[in-house]
């Protein structure tokens, strides 16, 4: 039985380079008498992760007058560096997808959050951990996942409460009404402050049918009186209170009237009332 060796040959360039998956490839080789094929499967990994881009350290947003802000995480530019300036977002790239799957997830932190509203997060810190990962199908492989985390920050641009004491329901049309009130520690606290440096401004809207008990109208918001000259508003500081005497009107019998208290500064938060008269 004779052998006749067959020539090494030089290899021959892919036409392309193959992306991760599984391909046949014939192999052949010969000279100018013999020619020898083999068919094998080659299986091309993807083993590289995919890059994931997030805000470096701790982001802070606003809270609105409800105390929490909505903050869709895959969905928002932030602003890293508090110039007022978007300038970072949460995105994915990788070698073979081209679209890699983005989670985000709150981990920890003192502020309030319901997973139920995933958007809606309450004043204090989310310590929030972000995944991307690529797809399965794509690579030919298991899929890969990287991962990073940062902070996110709620502020209160309201920092005190107000705690307003007037009568909502059933005051008397044309009397003098009294209107105490207190700015506290925060708006979930009861604990006043001295706020004697604090002068605010007392206004009424109106008038609102007696159904609208809430004083939600907003096509009613009229400005019908303020204390502007007025000398009854004063403060108490051994009980660190404000007092008003609000001399109403007989024509407000049977209507509501919305009462603002409105401090100077967006540090503040506005206190209102919807008083209904009879």
């Amino acid at each position: 039985m004779s052998r006749r060796r067959v020539p090494p040959v030089d290899p021959i360039p892919l036409p392309a380079p193959l992306l991760p998956g599984s391909y046949d490839v014939t192999c052949t080789a010969g000279d100018s008498s013999t020619t020898v094929s083999v068919d094998v499967n080659v299986d091309i990994e993807d083993n590289e992760a995919p890059s994931i881009t997030i805000p470096a350290g701790t982001v802070e947003v606003d809270a609105d007058s409800s105390g929490t802000a909505t903050v869709d995480l895959l969905g928002t530019i932030f602003d890293t560096d508090g110039d007022g300036t978007p300038d970072a977002a949460i995105t994915a790239t990788d070698n073979v997808d081209a679209d890699p799957t983005i989670s985000c997830e709150r981990t920890g932190g003192t502020g309030s959050y319901d997973p139920l509203s995933p958007t809606i997060f309450g004043t204090g810190t989310h310590e929030i951990s972000c995944t991307a990962t690529d797809d399965p199908d794509s690579s030919g492989s298991a899929n890969t996942s990287a991962a990073g985390t940062f902070t996110l920050v709620v502020n209160d641009p309201f920092p005190y409460g107000i705690n307003l004491i007037v009568p909502d329901k059933g005051a008397k049309a044309g009397a003098t009404l009294p209107i105490d009130w207190q700015y506290t520690e925060s708006r979930d606290s009861d604990v006043p402050i001295d706020s004697g440096f604090i002068t605010p401004t007392v206004r009424w809207f109106g008038p609102f049918a007696r159904q609208d008990t809430e004083c939600a109208d907003t096509a009613s918001l009229i400005e019908i009186g303020d204390d502007a000259g007025s000398s009854d508003k004063r403060y108490s500081a051994s009980n660190q209170q404000w007092q008003f005497s609000w001399k109403t009107l007989d024509a407000w019998k049977g209507q509501n009237i919305l009462l603002v208290i409105e401090p100077p500064g967006a540090e503040f938060a506005d206190a209102t009332r919807c008083v209904n008269f009879k």
